[in-house]
């Protein structure tokens, strides 16, 4: 795998991880800088945006972590790059 790839694994892992732990404090009701950066409350999903949005940061965080330790994409990387534009598809468009 190619340095571009698996820096881009890297990003999407670190990502995820973030994600994850953001949606655990807000789901815990702890407000920090953290929880408030880059978060946008959305109508269709309301309360529970949070739970929404941890199966994809689960999949991300195990799909990247799988793809570095092989050091192949093959079809489960393909699937974890299908991650981060289905959040931001979801966060973007999404009213």
């Amino acid at each position: 795998m190619n340095i571009f790839l698996r820096t881009f694994f890297w990003l999407v892992l670190a990502f995820a991880i973030y994600h994850l732990a953001r949606d655990i404090m807000q789901m815990a009701g702890i407000e920090n800088a953290l929880t408030n950066i880059f978060h946008w409350r959305h109508v269709w999903c309301g309360a529970y945006c949070n739970y929404v949005s941890l199966p994809f940061e689960l999949a991300a965080i195990a799909g990247a972590a799988i793809v570095l330790r092989r050091n192949r994409a093959g079809l489960i990387g393909v699937l974890t790059l299908c991650v981060p534009p289905v959040m931001f598809f979801a966060t973007v468009f999404l009213p």
